[in-house]
């Protein structure tokens, strides 16, 4: 197949125009998102539906006293994606405004279509100017400007500046198409994709005889795109030694960081325990923020560090398990519910989860799969992380054992450069180099679009085995 070389100038062209837009940030909705259909003569219970989907913020001016903001590309629905019982589409309008007390105006402009039903265009506007939720959260309920006694609809928006959610699970599972087994050493994305499987992470790693159920407790991924994780059990490497349980290696075949050198500014009674290593985030080079499968008592605190605690390698407690989960109000207070993965976001929210489950006062039933936010919410349950995987086992819960966000809020100043092309057997291959630690190919056979996501991947290269649409083909390289 020919490829014409307009498509080539379209790569190029998308990709730097892409990267200098730094005021465009995608959102997706989380949990606790719904849509309401209200009839007044009908006398029917009203019943708020669940909605999944995301949208795109640009911010179009900003001043010391406000910020105005167009929303593009709403693509909400409630069902299943590919034949929704509702899909809500368009876009809107906004400004946050207030020099002591941040409030919102919103307009949204909405085609509103149901499987059985009517497609209608409605306008939006939000009724309290208050937000619920600390930017860049966003929470935001609107309501149709037109009165109509037999179909009204409320929309509850809340969603998070991410693109996707990296992960993996502590338990095994089966996608319903069989494309693979999922296992606790897998990463995952909530797009419904494999970004790394165990046999791929911990190749370059050489182990001897790795065991059945070795599996990964952490993940990260450095400013080069190379992935960084722990495991969950001490193993030999062929290459670099013993590598500990706890130790930070890299998917290269190296030890970045050692579990003891972690913790040796905690002050433990020599020589330093090895405490395992349940979750990280590494913030810049120097900082790494980690939680431990095991206690120990802190000689330098003078206190106990317990498993569920986030820890800084400078030596202190960045947040105890309890402060995390007091606003769910745990049942049993005083239990440390252990941590199994986290993000602090630049506000300082935390998204975590819980190596055992509880009972929370305010929500109820809370898994240890499911994805926390420490101002009390629900990120995500854990089988809607899954969804898009459709599990055939029948577990309310795959666990979670670690989680990195894909945002728009780190993108890289400089635009990734394609350095090099070539198009042979219907193939383009293509190779860039750049800053971001994640980059995503999207392809459409118009420069106008719509563009749709072809892979995501921390290497530096492309392959499109299916040749070009319609004999031209355009691509846009985003990073992150």
């Amino acid at each position: 197949m020919k490829l014409q070389i307009s498509s080539f100038i379209g790569v190029f062209i998308l990709s730097y125009i892409f990267n200098l837009n730094s005021q465009e940030f995608s959102y997706t909705l989380i949990n606790g998102s719904t849509v309401t259909e209200e009839c007044e003569i009908c006398g029917r219970p009203t019943i708020p539906v669940q909605i999944r989907g995301n949208f795109v913020i640009n911010i179009t001016n900003q001043t010391t006293i406000g910020t105005r903001f167009e929303i593009k590309r709403i693509n909400f629905y409630a069902g299943n994606e590919n034949d929704p019982d509702i899909s809500i589409k368009g876009n809107g309008c906004g400004e946050i405004f207030g020099e002591v007390a941040q409030q919102v105006r919103v307009n949204l402009y909405l085609s509103i279509s149901k499987k059985y039903g009517t497609n209608r265009f409605l306008i939006f506007t939000n009724l309290s100017n208050n937000p619920t939720l600390t930017l860049p959260m966003v929470q935001c309920e609107v309501v149709q400007t037109e009165d109509d006694i037999f179909q009204f609809y409320t929309i509850n928006i809340i969603a998070a500046p991410f693109n996707e959610i990296w992960f993996s699970t502590e338990y095994k599972f089966t996608p319903d198409n069989l494309q693979f087994i999922g296992t606790p050493a897998d990463i995952l994305s909530n797009s419904g994709k494999r970004i790394k499987s165990k046999a791929e992470l911990i190749n370059n790693l050489n182990i001897k005889d790795p065991p059945d159920n070795l599996s990964i407790d952490s993940i990260e991924v450095s400013t080069n795109g190379i992935i960084l994780f722990s495991l969950n059990q001490s193993v030999s490497s062929d290459t670099i030694g013993l590598i500990d349980e706890g130790d930070v290696v890299s998917e290269d075949g190296k030890i970045i960081f050692r579990n003891v050198t972690l913790l040796n500014k905690f002050g433990f009674m020599p020589p330093t325990p090895a405490l395992g290593l349940d979750a990280l985030q590494i913030p810049d080079n120097q900082k790494v923020l980690f939680s431990t499968r095991n206690d120990a008592f802190s000689e330098s605190l003078g206190e106990m560090i317990q498993n569920g605690d986030i820890l800084s390698n400078e030596g202190y407690i960045v947040k105890k398990n309890r402060d995390l989960l007091s606003v769910f109000q745990p049942s049993e207070p005083d239990k440390d519910y252990g941590l199994d993965a986290f993000y602090i976001w630049d506000n300082g929210d935390v998204w975590f989860s819980t190596t055992h489950g509880f009972t929370s006062q305010t929500l109820g039933t809370i898994r240890a799969g499911d994805l926390l936010c420490d101002k009390g919410y629900i990120v995500y349950k854990n089988l809607d992380l899954l969804s898009k995987f459709s599990p055939l086992e029948d577990l309310a819960d795959f666990g979670l054992d670690a989680i990195f966000i894909v945002t728009d809020l780190n993108v890289p100043v400089q635009p990734p450069r394609i350095t090099s092309w070539k198009i042979e057997n219907s193939s383009l291959t293509f190779k860039w180099q750049g800053e971001g630690r994640i980059y995503q190919i999207e392809k459409a056979d118009n420069i106008l679009g719509p563009f749709i996501p072809v892979i995501t991947t921390t290497t530096k290269e492309f392959i499109d085995t299916q040749g070009a649409l319609n004999n031209k083909a355009f691509y846009r390289l985003r990073q992150w």
